[in-house]
């Protein structure tokens, strides 16, 4: 997947971001379940997005012979893709910063999935799973952004389900949205217990689209990513490691987007996806250069101990230590 990098296109002095990475990787080809949208315009007041959908194998594991014998998870993913896109760019939709952006979209993303399964669906009594089945389920993590004239990042955090969106500053990275789960856990305790979901986005069952809005100073990455990409991984420490360890070991972008696919393919045991945006950096290079410090800080502190000390004890106790960071910016929900 190509990288691009929107400064390079014309657009105003630190309106639109430096850099946009993105990398995905399918377990089995041509069947992948996650997907990704990104889009950024000038046409648009500097406004743009990056968004991963997490297709939900288990409960949209039907099969529709009217849509190329695809599961209901992978057409859902890909379709709210495609929705989510398409309502950016609409004269009469987009994103507005109004909070109503998350209320619209999730009116929109229920008109037009109901639409589709009207459309695919297959006339039967029998119902796979009960009550764990959905009709075109996908999980949805969407950060829109937009700068102000101080060099500031406005950020709206919409999301459904378990795919995540952070930022990640000089002080480390941050989980913004909070997990869609029918048990209380935290980033750690999930990656054991991986509890069910409670919320996601789909053609046949109410569900709700969050929203947070937060004011970010630059430098500043703004990171959302699908389970896959986080969940194998020991702690919530490791992320952080994967996604400075990747750029510090690459010579440009483009090497960075592969350095993350080939990392995530040895960790991963499922579909994976992740878009980075980034402001304030200016070039690749002052990109690793303002993030050089904290990545040998995490890496003494969290990393090299970890490595030395497998048990599980040492695992939750630091991350203990980490998590007031990891937890830090407090933002209520609009919804």
């Amino acid at each position: 997947m190509a990288v691009i990098n929107p400064a390079q296109q014309g657009s105003s002095t630190n309106a639109l971001p430096d850099l946009v990475i993105c990398a995905s990787k399918e377990r089995i080809k041509g069947a992948g379940e996650d997907a990704f949208a990104l889009q950024y315009s000038e046409s648009k007041t500097n406004t743009g997005y990056i968004a991963v959908f997490d297709g939900c194998g288990g409960m949209g594991a039907q099969k529709y012979q009217k849509a190329k014998n695809q599961s209901g998870a992978r057409l859902a993913s890909n379709i709210t893709a495609d929705i989510v896109d398409r309502f950016y760019s609409a004269p009469n939709d987009g994103f507005h910063f109004d909070g109503k952006d998350a209320e619209r979209l999730e009116q929109k993303l229920r008109s037009v999935l109901q639409t589709v399964k009207q459309e695919i669906g297959e006339h039967s009594s029998f119902v796979i799973g009960g009550d764990l089945f959905r009709e075109l389920p996908t999980t949805a993590s969407i950060i829109v952004s937009k700068t102000g004239n101080d060099g500031s990042v406005y950020c709206e955090y919409l999301w459904a389900g378990d795919s995540r969106g952070y930022m990640l500053n000089g002080d480390g990275i941050c989980q913004i949205t909070e997990d869609d789960l029918e048990t209380e856990e935290d980033a750690y305790s999930n990656l054991q217990s991986d509890a069910r979901l409670s919320n996601v986005v789909n053609a046949d069952k109410a569900f709700v689209m969050h929203e947070k809005v937060i004011k970010l100073n630059s430098p500043v990455m703004l990171i959302t990513a699908t389970d896959g990409c986080f969940g194998y991984l020991r702690t919530p420490m490791h992320f952080q490691h994967l996604l400075l360890n990747t750029l510090m070991r690459s010579t440009n972008e483009k090497a960075w987007e592969q350095n993350l696919i080939n990392e995530l393919d040895k960790i991963a045991g499922d579909d994976c996806a992740i878009v980075i945006s980034i402001y304030g950096c200016g070039s690749f290079e002052e990109c690793k250069r303002m993030f050089m410090k904290l990545y040998g800080m995490h890496n003494t502190k969290y990393i090299k101990p970890l490595a030395a000390d497998e048990s599980e004890e040492a695992a939750a106790a630091l991350w203990e230590k980490f998590k007031p960071a990891y937890y830090r910016e407090f933002v209520q929900k609009r919804r």
